[in-house]
This record gives C-alpha cells, structure tokens and sequence, in this order.
C-alpha cells in the first residue's frame, strides 16, 4: 500500500516537473494540459480508493439510531459484519453481542440502541476502528478488550 501511495506522487513529481519546462506551441500545452488532468484524475481515483480501504465503515452517530433511511446507517452494516465474522447464525449472533459488550454496550439485547444512542454510537465506532485492519474473530476481541 505504502508503495503505491510513493508510486503516485513520483508520477506527480514527474508531471509537475515537466509542466515546468519552457512550451513550445499550442499543440504541446494541450498535451501536456491533458496529461495533467489524467494525472490529478488518476491520484484523485488512487486517494478514493486509498481511503476506502483505510476506513470501510463511515462514523456512528447518536441520531443514526432514531432515524429511518432508505440507506442502510453505518451501525447495522458493522453489525452485519459482526454476524459474518462471528460465523452467521445464532454463532455470529453471540459473537456480535459479545463484541458489542467488549466494546462498551453494557445493556440486554432487549434494549434498543435507540434508548440510549451515546453509548450505542461510542461501542459500534470502538468496533468499526478495530475493524479497519480486518481481524479474525479473536483478534477482534482481543483488540477490543485492550481498547
């Protein structure tokens, strides 16, 4: 990752460098125009995905939880991912409340987050930060308990 990060500015570097010179004709400048907007269009796509990989779940919000969208919030897809990482069924289930209770939700699962959002957004985003570097099952709990 590191690379490519490195990769991409030497090709701004470069661009910019040879934006410098001296132009020669009206043809050249367009060309190099071009390449310079292909270039910014490459690093702008590059950063996107740079940090689509760094944070897969956007922040949980205390108004997220009293709220109705179409969209699903950043709660219930982290909770889903729970559930996956947990093995799915009852199993993801238990692993999903035991991730949640690690991470700071100290209530019965038949307490809504919606009763108490503050607490509700604090444990899910102690969870999305674990799980930006995608951990197995108990890795997760074992960051979560150091957290």
């Amino acid at each position: 990752m590191l690379a490519l990060f490195i990769y991409a500015w030497q090709i701004v570097f470069f661009v910019s460098d040879y934006l410098l010179f001296d132009k020669q004709n009206t043809k050249k400048m367009k060309e190099e125009s071009d390449l310079a907007d292909a270039v910014g269009a490459a690093c702008s796509a590059f950063f996107l995905c740079l940090s689509e990989q760094i944070m897969p779940f956007d922040e949980v919000f205390p108004t997220h939880f009293n709220t109705l969208s179409r969209n699903p919030f950043p709660h219930v897809l982290i909770e889903q991912a729970l559930l996956q990482l947990g093995g799915g069924s009852v199993e993801g289930s238990k692993f999903a409340k035991q991730a949640l209770t690690a991470a700071g939700w100290r209530h019965a699962s038949v307490v809504s987050y919606g009763k108490y959002p503050e607490e509700a957004a604090t444990a899910f985003n102690k969870v999305r930060l674990v799980l930006v570097d995608d951990p197995n099952a108990e890795q997760l709990m074992q960051r979560l308990a150091a957290a």
